[in-house]
């Protein structure tokens, strides 16, 4: 992938100047915080587990299941994607 160099003022005229939109998608994934995609077999898990009772819909389920994935990455050192799997998996 080729990164174009910054135009000049010339090259830009009236318009603002925004990185090609490979550059952008990486630049916007960079600034976003990191969340969990909560999918079915992780939800289910979490379900055995006793973090939520039923699939996460409202913003307070979210937040636990935020706040238990937050707990596990802090008390394992894994990434959040490390532990999304291993729930995932272990059904």
């Amino acid at each position: 992938m080729t990164y174009s160099p910054l135009p000049s003022a010339a090259t830009v005229g009236q318009r603002r100047w925004r990185p090609p939109l490979a550059r952008r998608c990486l630049l916007a994934n960079w600034r976003r915080p990191r969340k969990i995609a909560t999918v079915r077999d992780v939800t289910t898990r979490l379900i055995v587990e006793g973090v939520i009772d039923k699939p996460a819909t409202s913003k307070t389920a979210l937040r636990v299941v935020q706040a238990a994935f937050n707990t596990w990455m802090e008390q394992s050192g894994k990434s959040l994607t490390e532990i999304s799997r291993v729930l995932a998996m272990s059904l």
